[in-house]
Parts: C-alpha cells; sequence; structure tokens
C-alpha cells in the first residue's frame, strides 16, 4: 500500500511491517506491537492512517503517528485479508472465521459486525471494493461475489452468469464496470446490469 505522504508499505511474514520513504526503511516488529505473524492486507485510509489485517491469530490494527493499535475482532477469528475505506470513512474489513466468512465495519475503533450480511456465503472473503452508488462488494474463495447495498447482500455466482466463483481483488474502473481476477481469468460485468438483476427485470448477466 502506498499514503498520501509517499510512503510505500510492505506486510510480511514473522511479524513485522516495513515502511519505505525517501530513500529509508524502517520496520516494526512484535515488540512495536504487531500482532499477527503473516500481515495479509494493508490500507492506506484518507486521514493518514494505516489499516492492517493479519493471520496468526487474525488481527486487525490501526497505526497513526508509528504507533499501532490493536482493534476488536470476533474471537477466533482465522484470518483477515480483505479492507477497503467506504465514502462515509468507515473501513470494512473481510476474513474468515472457522472458515466461514468474516464481515466488519469499523468507524474509528469502534467495530460493528455485519457477517450476517454473507449468511448465504459459505467460504472466505479474498477481497472488497466500493463504487459511487454506495455499494460494497465482497469477492469470496469458491462463492463468487457479494454486493452489498442498502443493508442488503446479493450473491451472484456463475449461477446467473458470473465467469467464475473464485473472486479476488475486484475494481470499479469509474464506467460501471466491476473488474475481477478469477481463477485462470480475469473478467468484467457492468453495475446497471447487477441492478436489472436485483430489481428482477432479468434473471441472469453477462460478463
Amino acid at each position: 500500500a502506498a499514503d498520501g505522504r509517499g510512503v510505500l508499505w510492505v506486510g510480511t511474514k514473522a511479524f513485522t511491517l516495513y515502511g519505505w520513504s525517501d530513500g529509508r526503511l524502517r520496520s516494526w516488529t512484535r515488540q512495536d506491537g504487531v500482532g499477527a505473524h503473516t500481515l495479509r492486507s494493508l490500507l492506506a485510509a484518507r486521514d493518514g492512517s494505516l489499516w492492517i489485517g493479519g493471520e496468526g491469530p487474525g488481527w486487525v490494527a490501526r497505526m497513526r503517528g508509528g504507533r499501532i493499535e490493536a482493534l476488536p475482532v470476533p474471537k477466533g477469528a482465522d484470518y483477515f485479508r480483505g479492507m477497503v475505506e467506504d465514502a462515509a470513512g468507515d473501513v470494512w474489513v473481510g476474513g474468515t472465521h472457522a472458515g466461514k466468512s468474516v464481515l466488519l465495519r469499523y468507524r474509528g475503533s469502534a467495530m460493528t459486525d455485519e457477517s450476517a450480511l454473507l449468511a448465504h456465503a459459505d467460504h472466505p472473503v479474498t477481497s472488497l471494493a466500493t463504487t459511487a452508488d454506495g455499494s460494497l462488494w465482497v469477492g469470496f474463495l469458491r462463492d463468487g461475489i457479494a454486493r452489498v447495498k442498502q443493508g442488503r447482500a446479493l450473491l451472484l455466482t456463475t449461477d446467473q452468469g458470473l465467469a467464475d466463483n473464485n473472486v479476488a481483488t475486484p475494481m470499479a474502473d469509474g464506467r460501471g464496470w466491476i473488474w475481477c481476477a478469477g481463477g485462470a481469468d480475469i473478467f468484467k460485468f457492468h453495475v446497471r446490469d447487477i441492478d436489472d438483476l436485483a430489481a428482477g427485470r432479468t434473471a441472469a448477466f453477462q460478463c
């Protein structure tokens, strides 16, 4: 991840986070508050903070001014690997607990468990994205992708026309298309087609 101050952040194994800036490399380790063996996700938020998700154990933290603050997570969480900031400044974090999908929303340091929105998904969250209409897009391992909008989730799989049920790194291009990396390919679909599906105007869509 890269932040607005030009710092390049790299998460690694062995409880270590690196920050590269102005030709200098600095590290943060377990002694500095890194609480997960493997750092799987990093998010540079608009307020200048760095959000960190990890595994071994499942761990979420926020770093401000060089100090790491561990944040609440569900007990026994396995790992967190998807992070995104929405238009309101809330940070969404996706992961897994006992093989099931986990979705958390943070407003500052306060956590709300939104996993019930993903009740129809049985596999871990791989990645998250947002679009200008306020939708949250949640990619899954083997469960396709879900759109969460206005408190409701719509699960999209190959049954409706998705190209692959393994979805990683969904990205919105600003022109209405959502691009995804699948298990063996890259594909896209248009948001208006998902609107039609959600409204019952169609029963399927094309990638």
